[in-house]
């Protein structure tokens, strides 16, 4: 999706980047635990011309100090410029018992 000005709007390079949080989170969170992604906070570094690559990140101390659990998030483009980077931030709590 592009922007008046012919880039990748940055709301798309967002979407993105959840994305990328989302399989992470998925491949992390404990079985019996659940997220929910809490908020966003992004820098637009650079125009992002052309395809991204979003990633995500955390350690396994991010996911032991929660609830509030911080992903580091970038898209970066294929010639190692990082366009859009960020964290995004889950609240992740015991899953509800099923009776």
């Amino acid at each position: 999706m592009q922007n008046r000005i012919g880039t990748i709007h940055a709301i798309a390079a967002c979407n993105g980047l959840e994305a990328a949080m989302g399989l992470l989170a998925e491949a992390t969170c404990p079985a019996d635990m659940r997220w929910l992604p809490e908020g966003i906070e992004v820098e637009y570094l650079a125009k992002s011309a052309r395809e991204l690559i979003c990633t995500a990140q955390s350690t396994e101390a991010d996911w032991a100090n929660g609830p509030d659990v911080p992903v580091a998030v970038k898209a970066v483009l294929a010639d190692g410029t990082v366009t859009v980077e960020g964290t995004i931030h889950l609240w992740v709590t015991q899953k509800d018992k099923k009776s």
